[in-house]
């Protein structure tokens, strides 16, 4: 009966959209972000919250980590479990079988960009402010700094974050010693940061040109910019020691995800002439980066490639999931406290 009435909703729903909204459906992205909207609705017209406060977060890491917290009557949502089904829904209209079988089909999109770009939707549209606040509905995701995030007012208050760029790199700068409980020495420690930092920067420099339009087209697809390896081993192909061969990188990129095109790199090595020579040399060293260690590191670096670099570091040939839950598990919860997160979900009464 739920699942009709889930079906209904989405139906009903993406049929009111105005004729804006509707151009704008033709993106996959906002097919999700509607559905995601529909099952919330759902759950508020279903009334089965009992009263409760509602926490949409993005994925699985983050419900590890809300279920480590002393909530207070708190439930959460996992908008990757609302949306993964959504390309079944759009390729294969005339079937309505949404059982927990297909909310799991291994051909549904695992896009993690999505979900939290679904998530701004939602919370961003002034139509669902009302909404949200009369059904205690928050939102939490991860800042990443080269991506959208709005201001706090644009969302009503609402949608919470932290002031580094994603989960991973909250739990590893707020408790300092995280890292220790992995036997991995100072200097390792060190050198994980010093390759992290490196691909930030190749980041957010490729995310800054694709913001510039040419002909039409964008000089680096934005796509590509959250997307880390998938095998733990391919960081060694794009690594020289303890330095990130850009020229080596761009080329995984193109043959992993571009099908061979080429980009505008001249555009990106001039726009990184502060730290690459132009003999395409990095002219920051190991030992300056320890000894004045960047201030926006935190903001910059991305939580995945940290912890597929320490895998890399503890000899993992593919990336451990175990990994994000002894993060999660080993972290010290008095140090959340020193976080614009904990303030954030303490002040909405969510955590004690």
């Amino acid at each position: 009966m739920a699942t009709k009435i889930n079906h209904a909703l989405s139906e009903k729903y993406l049929s009111n959209l105005t004729k804006i909204q509707e151009s704008l459906l033709e993106k996959e992205s906002f097919k999700s972000a509607a559905l995601l909207q529909s099952d919330l609705k759902l759950r508020a017209n279903a009334n089965i919250h009992n009263n409760c406060n509602f926490l949409v977060v993005e994925g699985t890491l983050d419900k590890t980590f809300i279920l480590r917290l002393n909530q207070k009557n708190l439930k959460y949502i996992l908008a990757e479990n609302i949306l993964n089904p959504t390309k079944f829904l759009y390729k294969n209209s005339s079937s309505h079988n949404f059982s927990n079988s297909n909310l799991f089909n291994n051909d549904f999109s695992d896009d993690a960009t999505k979900n939290r770009e679904c998530i701004i939707f939602v919370f961003k549209n002034p139509f669902n402010h009302k909404f949200l606040q009369d059904n205690k509905i928050f939102g939490m995701i991860d800042r990443d700094f080269n991506a959208e995030y709005p201001d706090d007012a644009q969302c009503n208050n609402r949608l919470f974050s932290n002031d580094t760029h994603d989960l991973e790199t909250m739990l590893l700068q707020s408790d300092k010693s995280l890292l220790l409980h992995f036997n991995l020495s100072e200097k390792d420690i060190n050198e994980i940061f010093f390759k992290s930092y490196q691909l930030a920067l190749v980041r957010q420099a490729i995310f800054i040109i694709g913001q510039d339009k040419v002909a039409g087209k964008q000089s680096f697809p934005n796509q590509l910019i959250v997307r880390e390896p998938k095998k733990v081993q391919d960081y060694n192909l794009f690594f020289d020691g303890q330095f990130l061969n850009v020229d080596k990188y761009l080329l995984y990129i193109r043959k992993s995800w571009n099908n061979g095109k080429p980009y505008k790199e001249q555009k990106l090595f001039t726009s990184l002439k502060k730290f690459i020579s132009p003999n395409k040399k990095w002219q920051i060293s190991f030992e300056k980066f320890i000894s004045n260690f960047p201030k926006d590191f935190w903001q910059l670096t991305n939580g995945h490639d940290l912890a597929n670099i320490i895998c890399l570091k503890l000899g993992q040939k593919n990336y451990n999931k175990e990994l994000e839950g002894r993060l999660i598990k080993e972290y010290n919860y008095e140090s959340f406290k020193s976080t614009t997160l904990y303030n954030k979900l303490h002040s909405a009464n969510l955590i004690d």
